[in-house]
């Protein structure tokens, strides 16, 4: 099982002024936290639902505003880092 230390670690953003990969963005680990908190306060209200993963995702895309990452992320990944964020927070379900 992976430390708190490698997940945040290995949870890492594309650069658009440099061509490596680097640390997460406060923004970045803020949209996380959010999607965790939304998490937290809609589980106990809707974890008997059925297709609760799309449930969530459509929760998510709705409650979270990624703009941030389609500004100043890097337009290869965008995408796919905005894809990660909403399946992590569907994984479980």
């Amino acid at each position: 099982m992976p430390s708190p230390l490698d997940i945040y670690t290995g949870f890492k953003e594309h650069s658009s002024t440099v061509q490596s990969v680097t640390y997460p963005s406060e923004k970045l680990v803020e949209t996380v936290g959010t999607v965790v908190t939304l998490l937290e306060n809609m589980m106990p209200k809707v974890a008997h639902l059925e297709s609760i993963e799309l449930y969530i995702r459509d929760t998510i895309m709705k409650a979270v505003d990624f703009d941030w990452n389609r500004s100043a992320g890097c337009s290869l990944h965008y995408q796919g880092l905005e894809d990660g964020i909403v399946r992590g927070g569907t994984i479980p379900w």
